[in-house]
């Protein structure tokens, strides 16, 4: 609801709400103070009469007691009747009493003459208030329409003002805030008037000219960061590739120093090859998930979506990483449906499901199970499942687990790994649009899933 709408609908139920006093309380309430004030009024005048009465009663005079209550009636004209009672009752003015005319508003009142207590009689005056009733009314009439007019007057003047002093400025403002927000900075508002309106246009300069200051200070910030990242990957990716060459070297020699039938080593000689080999080959693990991880971060990693058979793929996967299950007799069950797809690239998504697989075999417990499945949680998706029955990773080590080179303090273990794996797994699943996350808990096992679109094999 406008500014404007709601003033106006103050205004107008403070309005409604005094006239309806003023109509329904103060005006009945003025004319019943109007009735009061003649009924005394009327009495002082009957006090009067009676005081003037008073003589004649004594003396008994029934001639200037008529003579007197007559040219009462006459001068005013309000008066419909009067009539005096003796003491006993007995009526003595007038002769005899008569009905008073139809359609008068009447008030009737008594007073007892009495001198030194002594009564002498009883006065009773009829009076017609409607005159000067309905004057009154009619007073009250006009002041209410007088109250009307001024009320819409000021109606009207509220609103001018709140146009001009309020909603014009907040309207300005409005239209700033979204300039702002689009940013554009060259905005600004009316500052020279001290009032509160004044004031806010004064906060929001300031906080443009801030949110300025700090977007020139983080498009910097920004711009030395990204030369910083390119930096980075440039130099993994040249050191990579500088100590691979070096690495296939000293692999190639381990493998020829093991495999040379002419010059065989004695047992002591192919310990000390092996742990060479066994060093070496982790060594190039890490330098070609370095790579990966370079090549991903300094976006030279190409994606190319299609459709492709989750279950042939997750097959193929599983055969690749069954050697490693069989050395420490984890059961690998893969309940992938035939029909299912998802929209990805085939290389990649391999090699997250081979990630993904790989570390499920190797920390999970001696003779355990992984277990592939997949499901739709929602229309146009497919979600893979990879659980292990493992000991499970604390809740609290889940925002750790896709930090480069955190192994979650399984550094010191007898398991290989570069705690790259799952960065790159991450990395790869987001550059194909996809989602991945985890459920596990400490001591009950693991749940890896990724989630990629889904499209049926048919298309």
């Amino acid at each position: 609801m406008l500014l404007r709408t709601k003033v106006f609908l103050a205004v107008f139920l403070i309005g409604v709400g005094l006239s309806a006093f003023i109509f329904f309380v103060w005006m009945p309430g003025v004319e019943a103070n109007s009735r009061d004030n003649l009924q005394l009024h009327t009495h002082s005048k009957l006090v009067i009469t009676g005081e003037v009465l008073v003589p004649h009663l004594i003396q008994n005079n029934l001639a200037n007691i008529y003579d007197s209550l007559d040219a009462l009636l006459q001068t005013n004209s309000d008066w419909v009747s009067i009539t005096l009672h003796d003491k006993g009752g007995n009526l003595i003015y007038p002769l005899s009493i008569q009905a008073p005319p139809d359609g008068l508003e009447l008030q009737t009142i008594s007073h007892e003459v009495k001198v030194r207590n002594v009564v002498f009689g009883v006065l009773t005056l009829t009076t017609d208030v409607g005159g000067p009733l309905s004057v009154v009314h009619q007073q009250n009439v006009e002041l209410f329409r007088i109250l009307l007019v001024s009320l819409a007057i000021a109606l009207a003047a509220i609103l001018l003002m709140l146009d001009r002093f309020v909603r014009k400025p907040a309207k300005e403002l409005t239209i700033a805030a979204d300039y702002l927000a689009k940013g554009n900075y060259e905005i600004s508002l009316d500052t020279r008037t001290q009032d509160e309106v004044g004031s806010l246009a004064r906060s929001f300069q300031a906080m443009r000219d801030a949110i300025c200051e700090n977007e020139k200070s983080l498009h910097t910030a920004i711009e030395v960061a990204e030369k910083a990242s390119k930096a980075k990957s440039e130099f993994l990716s040249s050191m990579s590739h500088e100590l691979r060459t070096p690495l296939n070297g000293i692999l190639g020699f381990g493998q020829l120093l093991d495999f040379n039938p002419k010059e065989p080593l004695s047992a002591h000689q192919k310990q000390c090859v092996d742990h060479i080999m066994s060093s070496g080959q982790h060594l190039l693990d890490l330098i070609n998930e370095v790579l990966d991880l370079a090549r991903i971060e300094s976006g030279h990693q190409k994606i190319e979506l299609t459709s492709i058979p989750l279950a042939a793929l997750v097959t193929e996967c599983v055969q690749s990483v069954s050697p490693l299950a069989d050395e420490r007799a984890i059961t690998i069950k893969n309940d992938v449906a035939e029909e299912c797809s998802v929209v990805a690239d085939y290389t990649p998504l391999k090699q997250v499901l081979l990630n993904l697989m790989s570390n499920g075999i190797k920390y999970n417990n001696e003779g355990g199970t992984l277990t592939i499945t997949s499901e739709a949680p929602r229309t146009g998706w497919r979600r893979i499942y990879v659980t292990d029955t493992g000991p499970g990773i604390p809740e609290e080590m889940h925002n750790a687990l896709f930090e480069p080179f955190n192994r979650l303090g399984k550094e010191g273990s007898n398991i290989s790994g570069t705690g790259i794996g799952l960065t790159v797994t991450k990395r790869l699943i987001e550059a194909m649009g996809g989602n991945i996350g985890l459920n596990s808990a400490d001591g009950e096992g693991s749940t890896f899933w990724v989630e990629l679109p889904e499209r049926s094999v048919a298309n």
